[in-house]
């Protein structure tokens, strides 16, 4: 009798074996996808890469920042086109000037700064017209830079926020004008974090 209630059940039943893998499988794609679909939504949607980077490119509200800056676009430039050179240092370790800044590769070319890098040799173009600042350019890229913070760091004690222009000190900072073939060094860090070849 127990046989016959059994075989009835199906608990035997090689295509009932079949189903139950198949079901746990199923059961877990869809978790992956949805998995897959929060970390789309937490990257923000809009096809910016999510970085830890302090110094990536920021894309997100890029515009804002650029007419905030008075920065015009390629278009409503004036014209002039020069090369400022720009290092940046942490504590002694350079940080490279990232490519497509003020470029945001997912929207077309005629909104691009006229403050923009094209590699990482730390080449501003200029195509802004004469009397663009670096505070502009680091408010392009998206990095606070002021006489106490570069980024993420914070004056504090023997640690700050220095700069270089040409080989001498600068206290311009933000509003230092750019020229063309102008060397300039920002730094964070202490006395002994200063770049090579250049004094306090």
């Amino acid at each position: 009798m127990n046989d016959e209630r059994e075989r009835s059940s199906g608990a035997d039943d090689p295509a009932r074996r079949r189903l139950v893998p198949g079901y746990f499988v199923a059961v877990v794609l869809v978790a992956a996808m949805i998995a897959g679909i929060v970390v789309v939504i937490a990257g923000g949607g809009n096809g910016s890469p999510v970085s830890d980077d302090p110094f990536a490119p920021q894309y997100e509200g890029l515009e804002d920042r650029r007419t905030e800056a008075g920065v015009p676009t390629m278009a409503e430039g004036g014209g002039e086109h020069f090369h400022p050179l720009l290092e940046v240092y942490v504590r002694g370790e350079q940080i490279p000037v990232p490519a497509n800044i003020g470029i945001d590769p997912a929207q077309p070319p005629e909104p691009m700064a006229g403050l923009h890098t094209h590699d990482t040799t730390g080449t501003i173009h200029n195509e802004a017209g004469t009397g663009s600042t670096l505070g502009q350019f680091f408010e392009v890229w998206g990095v606070e830079f002021t006489r106490s913070r570069l980024g993420p760091y914070e004056a504090d004690g023997e640690e700050k926020v220095r700069m270089w222009v040409d080989g001498g000190p600068s206290q311009d900072f933000g509003d230092l004008e750019l020229a063309d073939g102008q060397q300039i060094v920002v730094s964070f860090g202490s006395n002994a974090d200063t770049p090579s070849g250049l004094g306090s």
